[in-house]
């Protein structure tokens, strides 16, 4: 009897370390492969040369044994000697789950003599298929011999109740072709010895899904909880053969930032925040390096994979279909109404047989976004347009302005609140913050400059800094005052800007280097103002109509982008 091991060696690598311990209510029940049924019929006849020297009744054998998963098992042996009779064995065997198989009952039933029991050892079920009728020699005799013979192989997928997620089989097999003479035997002997031979594995074929692989491997994706699958090898133009099988079961998991994603829920760790590199693979446990692979990587949530930083000083910020084909992969998310999000991957595997698979996967994250309210609009005082004095002392030339630069009052000015959108997210408040503004329109004094469309507004940051925090709350201040000098030529100068500021952030999760700015708010506002001489009264005088128009704050997803630094 040939002995099977089915070893399925879920080992969780590193990067799963953070997996979820299955409860014992609904748990990941490892795959099966069992034999479902084993049927045997075996009939001899021994007829004598010299029937002087025998009886003239030859001897006749039948041995008829059926044995089924979950079911009873029955065998039953009869003999006729010698005209002597029929003589039967029975035996019995309890209901049992392969391979966990029982011993049982013999029942000894002789015409003419007492019956009697006693227990007989387990079935003994070979993996095989034989259709065989062959005759020979044996001893002053001829041995005629008929036997069929049929073990069914089935699989469970297994897998956690209710699950169908589709999953990569490795199913190894071989087969070895059995000569028939040397299966013509009786109690005296085995007539011939000649020896099994190995069956090419290209010629096995394992019921639906195909041959085997010239290295004896097969590779279907079956789904979890499948209904048992018949997996019994089957060799084409050859009765008798035997066979072992063996299946391994490899899991694909998406795992972001070394946590792995679940694909019905968001596990406890998957957060990430807005501007965060968040690295994605693509992991088999038990590992698995098929000899080629290739990888399609996308997002329920806007996302981009590269950026780099221009000649300008401008973050430049796109998707890359190339970069998504690589396995790590990376995306940086700024979506700041995605809430719940999935990954999906599209998996090419191509393995040294030349089988290929496709496999798809998916996990849910979560995308959350620092909470920017409270805002405290004209800080400083209501925006007002104002004509400065010059003076001097100190000396400083006049000039049209929005606020009085010169006691920090009335320009166009608000703070921020940045906090984190909920005490469990505690890495959400440490980060980076600061404005970036675009500036566009024209000046006019001794004469017009224009602007080029939206410029950087002297530098990166307002007022030269960024905002970092720690706490729970933090304060972001703005305040501007364009401000156009007072003209000792000309009698008219004037201001007519459109401004974008972006208040963007940075997190500080893992390296903050690594990470990206995203804007949380959009704030616009513009300027129309002009003032003109009037030399009977040598003073500088606000054209009626001159405004102020704004702020208008809003969400907004845009990243800022200028071609050039306008310095006034």
């Amino acid at each position: 009897m040939k002995t099977f091991f089915l070893v399925l060696c879920l080992i969780i690598t590193n990067r799963l370390a953070y997996a979820t311990t299955q409860t014992k209510f609904n748990p990941d029940k490892p795959p099966r492969l069992y034999v479902k049924e084993y049927t045997v019929t075996d009939e001899t006849t021994q007829i004598p040369f010299k029937p002087e020297y025998w009886s003239d009744t030859p001897i006749y054998s039948r041995v008829s044994s059926t044995w089924q998963d979950e079911l009873d098992s029955h065998a039953n042996t009869e003999m006729d000697w010698e005209g002597g009779g029929i003589d039967f064995i029975n035996c019995y065997w309890p209901a049992a789950t392969w391979p966990d198989l029982q011993g049982g009952t013999k029942v000894f039933v002789m015409p003419n003599r007492p019956n009697w029991t006693n227990s007989t050892t387990t079935p003994a079920i070979t993996w095989e298929h034989c259709i065989l009728k062959e005759s020979g020699p044996l001893i002053n005799s001829t041995l005629l011999r008929e036997r069929t013979a049929q073990t069914k192989i089935l699989m469970e997928t297994g897998g956690k109740a209710g699950v169908s997620r589709q999953n990569l089989f490795c199913i190894s097999g071989e087969a070895t072709k059995i000569p028939a003479k040397a299966w013509v035997f009786s109690p005296y002997g085995i007539v011939s010895s000649d020896s099994p031979t190995a069956i090419p594995p290209e010629q096995v074929s394992i019921s639906n899904f195909g041959n085997l692989g010239n290295d004896g491997r097969l590779w279907p994706v079956l789904p979890d909880n499948s209904p048992p699958i018949v997996i019994t090898p089957y060799v084409n133009g050859n009765d008798f053969y035997t066979f072992n099988l063996g299946a391994q079961k490899y899991k694909l998991h998406i795992v972001a930032n070394d946590y792995p994603l679940a694909e019905d829920r968001v596990r406890p760790q998957a957060y990430y925040c807005v501007g965060q590199k968040v690295n994605f693979q693509a992991v088999f446990t038990p590992s698995l390096s098929p000899s080629n692979t290739q990888y399609a990587w996308n997002y329920t949530t806007d996302y981009i994979n590269i950026h780099w930083t221009d000649a300008n000083g401008c973050d430049q910020y796109d998707i890359m279909p190339d970069a998504a084909m690589s396995n790590p992969t990376s995306a940086w998310f700024y979506n700041q109404q995605t809430q719940d999000a999935t990954a999906n991957l599209g998996l090419f595997c191509k393995f040294d047989n030349g089988q290929s698979v496709y496999l798809v996967r998916q996990g849910k994250f979560n995308v959350y976004t620092p909470i920017v309210d409270h805002w405290e609009i004209f800080n400083l005082g209501s925006p007002q347009v104002l004509i400065i004095p010059g003076s001097l002392v100190p000396p400083t030339q006049g000039g049209l302005s929005v606020g009085d630069f010169l006691i920090n009052s009335n320009g166009m000015s608000f703070v921020a609140y940045v906090h984190c959108p909920g005490s469990t997210r505690s890495d959400a408040i440490v980060g980076t913050s600061g404005f970036t503004q675009l500036i566009s329109g024209a000046y006019t004094n001794d004469i017009t400059k224009y602007i080029d469309g939206y410029e950087l507004d002297g530098s990166l940051w307002m007022r030269g800094t960024q905002n970092v925090y720690k706490i729970p709350l933090a304060q972001i201040i703005y305040n501007d005052e364009p401000h156009e000098s007072l003209s000792l030529v000309l009698d008219t100068v004037g201001m007519n800007l459109a401004f974008k500021t972006y208040l963007r952030y940075r997190p500080r999760n893992g390296s903050e280097n690594d990470n990206i700015f995203v804007t949380l708010k959009l704030i616009t506002w513009s300027l129309n103002a002009s003032a003109y001489y009037d030399s009977g009264d040598h003073h500088w005088f606000i054209k009626a109509g001159s405004s102020i128009t704004g702020p208008s704050i809003s969400d907004s997803n845009e990243f800022p982008f200028w071609t050039k630094t306008f310095n006034p």
